[in-house]
């Protein structure tokens, strides 16, 4: 991995382990061939001991948003269970299986899902499945509405050097917005003068998180001044910057 110079980076250890070929295909065979010849015990040997919010140990999960992924505490997963044959159905919808973890002291495993975006709310019946056959009993979950949005600054930056935080010395700007539903109601002024050349775009949908980078105005002279944001009729905090040139 290349690291450039001014471009602040984020690495991420994975492990991988290659397989037989053909192997998947002879998982698949061995679990229809283990549905229809063994016992019901056998063919639900799963268990979900409990659902929580990914994000805490609350039982409930918001149907939408940054919060809507829950926690499955499974016991007697199939050892060769992976992220490419699991399946957790939540109501009549897929979720997305991002993380299995290693067994605990007592057996059980954290699955994580993240929720698609519900219409329903109340309790709704959870369901793992692998090779599309239910390995486990459903579980329920209860889904809540999703709280009301509060569009923030996370972090505004130099747009060429990434690590200078709050300083500008390229008098070009990256900010980060968060909870926003209506990006194209961005407004910015920096020391009471409008931005020039605002432009947006979503990089991750959902915390509704938009990336904006604009070019200080030409007035604005090197020292600190404040940048005032607004969404809307909705103003946020004010942010000191400090303009270098």
């Amino acid at each position: 991995m290349l690291a450039l110079e001014g471009v602040s980076t984020q690495y991420m250890w994975s492990t991988w382990r290659k397989r037989a070929p053909g192997w998947h295909d002879e998982q698949q065979v061995h679990s229809e061939e283990s549905a229809s010849e063994g016992s019901a015990d056998m063919q639900m040997p799963a268990r979900i001991r409990r659902l929580t919010n990914a994000s805490s140990t609350e039982p409930v999960a918001p149907s939408r948003g940054r919060f809507a992924s829950i926690s499955l505490w499974i016991e007697n997963l199939p050892a060769e269970a992976g992220l490419h044959d699991l399946r957790v159905v939540v109501g009549d919808s897929f979720g997305t299986v991002a993380y299995i973890g290693s067994p605990d002291s007592s057996g059980i495993q954290q699955v994580v899902v993240i929720l698609p975006e519900l219409e329903a709310t109340g309790l709704l019946p959870v369901e793992i499945r692998r090779f599309e056959r239910t390995i486990a009993p459903p579980a329920t979950l209860r889904i809540i509405p999703p709280g009301p949005l509060v569009p923030r600054v996370q972090s505004i930056r130099d747009a060429i050097n990434l690590v200078a935080e709050n300083r500008i010395e390229t008098r070009l700007v990256k900010m980060t917005i968060e909870e926003v539903a209506r990006p194209h109601d961005i407004q910015a002024e920096v020391g009471g003068v409008p931005v020039a050349d605002l432009e947006f775009f979503c990089t991750d949908p959902r915390p509704q998180r938009f990336e904006v980078n604009f070019r200080l105005p030409e007035e604005i002279t090197p020292g600190r001044h404040p940048l005032e944001v607004r969404i809307g009729r909705r103003k946020l905090a004010p942010v000191m910057l400090e303009v270098i040139e």
